[in-house]
């Protein structure tokens, strides 16, 4: 009992996994079975039918008919065997009874002429017509008639002639066996086996109807989320049921939705940063310019009223001229790094010699704004791959943006140090706090922490996004953080 229990475990265990991973052999599985039951189904209603005798009935009189034909063709050969014996009513009658074991049958022996030589029966005939005996005999199936007919008493029941050839002791003559063969009623179910072959289709569509309906039931529920989809709503996403085929359909449609959103959300994100580009290149290169112009203007109509103030005007102009350069250039070099693929001339460069270095050239900077700078930079050689301009830029940017952000006077770090696989450059000055949201947004080109947009120390606007756009190149990563007034920043590069 244990072990039919755990074999029939097995088999259900087995044909749950099979039709788990492949729809086509699940589908094939639920096809066999449901054509199983319905054959099943078909056989036992057709011995139902059968059993209870629905069907038309007729009655067959061959049985009985070859009982005699036999009965007559045996007695004959024994005759035809012992033709020297004296033949009596008495001793035919005998061979008759021991053949056939009834009352029921008459046997004669006649000459060739139809005269009757002995009779098994007391008759007073003297002779027959053979050729109505011969012409009954030759009919081998009586009519059938109807089964009502049956308990009916004036039933015409029909008599049977068998005869067979026999030798006499001086002659030749006929053995002719007669009787009422014996009748069978016989049903016949041939309408039986349509209804159930009838019953079997239905049957059989049925079951596989309600074995598949989850799965159509399924496939309608796919299709209706790609007409939601269709329609534009991809955030709509089609439940995965399963591990066949459909389901893997199921999650190929959801991921595809999610690239499309993304893809989507990506060109509305970058048409919306177009139209701020626009706007705030407009506004940033649209104020140094009308000073320029003013200043111009002024030195063009004479406006001035002395040689010193001419000075002063040409200076501002000047210094405004400068400012729009420094403009268009990060714009360019900004543009350039987001939109081109840039080939980095990258090489193994030590980040301590390096960082001593620019630090050294930028002393007189920091000195001229009442800066003190601390380094921490240890003597272990950290190699890192890089292309040595682009990276440059990256940390001018940073320490020209602790200078011109620096409560002065003050104290400006810079520290290196070994995390895991990565040099990291740490940049910390004192400034005015940075609330979280404006954090987020610090690496934004042309964000800047002012509202008004004043170049005057808030500079172009795209330092960081350019920094932080070459170490993205350079695989590394950037990040700031805002503790009380202390800022900093953190440059992550991988080390060899």
């Amino acid at each position: 009992m244990k072990i039919k229990f755990l074999s029939f475990n097995l088999l259900k265990k087995l044909c749950n996994n099979i039709s788990k991973k492949s729809l086509r052999i699940k589908l094939i599985f639920l096809f066999i079975l449901s054509f199983v039951c319905s054959i099943i189904i078909a056989v036992l209603f057709n011995g139902v039918l059968n059993s209870i005798r629905i069907g038309s009935a007729h009655v067959e009189y061959s049985n009985g008919i070859k009982k005699i034909d036999d009965t007559a063709k045996k007695a004959a050969n024994e005759l035809n065997n012992n033709a020297n014996i004296d033949m009596t009513p008495v001793n035919l009658k005998n061979i008759l009874d021991e053949l056939y074991d009834t009352n029921h049958l008459n046997a004669i022996i006649t000459d060739l002429q139809g005269n009757i030589l002995i009779n098994s029966k007391d008759s007073p005939s003297t002779k027959i017509n053979l050729y109505d005996i011969i012409k009954n005999s030759t009919n081998k199936l009586l009519n059938e008639d109807n089964v009502d007919d049956l308990t009916d008493a004036s039933f015409p029941k029909k008599v049977y002639y068998s005869f067979y050839p026999i030798n006499l002791k001086d002659k030749k003559g006929f053995l002719i066996v007669s009787g009422i063969p014996q009748s069978a009623l016989i049903y016949s179910h041939s309408d039986n086996g349509v209804i159930s072959i009838i019953l079997g289709i239905v049957v059989f569509i049925i079951l596989f109807l309600l074995l598949t309906r989850n799965k159509m039931q399924y496939i309608e529920e796919i299709s209706q989320g790609l007409i939601e989809m269709s329609k534009g709503d991809l955030n709509y996403r089609v439940p995965s049921k399963g591990n066949d085929e459909l389901s893997t359909l199921s999650i190929n449609i959801n991921n595809m939705a999610y690239e499309l959103n993304s893809k989507i959300e990506k060109e509305r994100s970058a048409e919306k940063a177009k139209n701020e580009l626009i706007t705030n290149v407009s506004h940033d290169l649209r104020t140094p310019l009308t000073s320029i112009m003013g200043y111009l203007g002024l030195l063009k109509n004479k406006k001035y009223e002395s040689e010193d103030q001419m000075e002063e005007y040409l200076d501002i102009a000047y210094n405004k001229s400068e400012k729009l350069k420094i403009l268009i250039e990060d714009l360019f070099e900004y543009t350039k790094l987001t939109n081109e693929k840039i080939n980095l001339e990258k090489k193994p460069v030590a980040l301590n010699d390096f960082l001593e270095q620019l630090i050294e050239e930028m002393v007189p900077i920091f000195e001229e704004n009442n800066l003190t700078l601390l380094t921490d930079i240890p003597k272990e050689k950290l190699i890192v791959d890089v292309d040595i301009n682009k990276i440059l830029r990256v940390f001018e940017n940073l320490l020209m943006n602790a200078v011109k952000y620096s409560v002065k006077p003050s104290e400006i770090k810079v520290k290196l140090y070994r995390e895991n696989t990565f040099a990291v450059v740490c940049t910390e000055n004192i400034g005015e706090h940075i609330q979280e949201n404006d954090l987020k947004k610090i690496f934004d080109r042309f964000y800047r922490l002012e509202k008004s947009r004043s170049t005057s120390t808030g500079g172009s606007g795209l330092g960081l996004a350019i920094a932080k756009s070459i170490v993205e190149l350079h695989g590394g990563k950037i990040e700031a953080k805002c503790e009380d007034k202390k800022i900093s920043f953190f440059v992550k590069l991988e080390t060899f």
